[in-house]
C-alpha cells in the first residue's frame, strides 16, 4: 500500500496604526493537505479500493480586529473572524466510469446521479471500489465586541461572542 501526500501552510499577520487612538490587527492562516492514501491497485484502476483518493482538506482562518481608545480609561475592540474548512473524500479515480461497460442494464445506469465505478460489498469479502468523490464545506463566522473600562482601582470588562456555524455537505449515498 502506498501513500502520496502534500502539505502546504501559510500564516501571516500585520498590525496597522490608523491614528493615535485607533489600530487594526489582521491575520490570515491557510493549511491544505492533499493525499492519496492506502492505494492498493493503482491510481489508473477504476476499481481502486481506497476511499482517500483524493483526500483533500483545506482550512482557512481570517481575523480582523479593530481597536479604539475612546478615552484614557476606555477601550473598545471589535473582532470579526471566519474559520472555514473545505474537505472532500471518496474516490476520484473511478469518476466518469460508465457502468454499462460491466454489463449493467442501461435502464439501471440511467437512474444513477453520476457515473462512477460502482462499489460492490459482498459479506465476508473486501469491498471492490469505493464511494464517489464528495466535497463538503464548514464555516464558522464570529463577531466579538469587547469594552474595557477603568473606574478608580477597578477594571470593568464587557463583551459578547456571537457565532454562526454553516455546514454545506452534500449527502453521501
Amino acid at each position: 500500500m502506498r501513500c502520496i501526500a502534500s502539505l502546504d501552510q501559510v500564516v501571516g499577520s500585520t498590525d496597522l496604526v490608523v491614528n493615535s487612538g485607533n489600530g487594526v490587527s489582521l491575520r490570515y492562516g491557510e493549511n491544505s493537505i492533499q493525499e492519496f492514501r492506502t492505494i492498493v491497485f493503482g491510481l489508473n484502476n477504476p476499481a481502486e479500493l481506497t476511499g482517500s483518493a483524493t483526500l483533500l482538506r483545506h482550512g482557512r482562518n481570517i481575523v480582523m480586529n479593530p481597536t479604539s481608545t475612546l478615552s484614557p480609561s476606555t477601550t473598545f475592540d471589535l473582532r470579526f473572524g471566519l474559520t472555514r474548512s473545505e474537505e472532500a473524500g471518496g474516490s476520484s479515480i473511478g469518476a466518469g466510469y460508465d457502468p454499462r461497460q460491466q454489463g449493467l442494464d442501461p435502464a439501471l445506469v440511467a437512474q444513477f446521479a453520476g457515473h462512477q465505478f460502482p462499489r460492490f460489498d459482498l459479506e465476508g469479502y473486501q469491498a471492490v471500489a469505493s464511494d464517489a468523490f464528495v466535497p463538503g464545506i464548514r464555516g464558522t463566522y464570529s463577531l466579538q465586541p469587547k469594552s474595557n473600562n477603568i473606574v478608580g482601582r477597578h477594571s470593568l470588562k464587557f463583551g459578547l461572542e456571537a457565532q454562526r456555524y454553516k455546514l454545506n455537505n452534500p449527502s453521501r449515498r
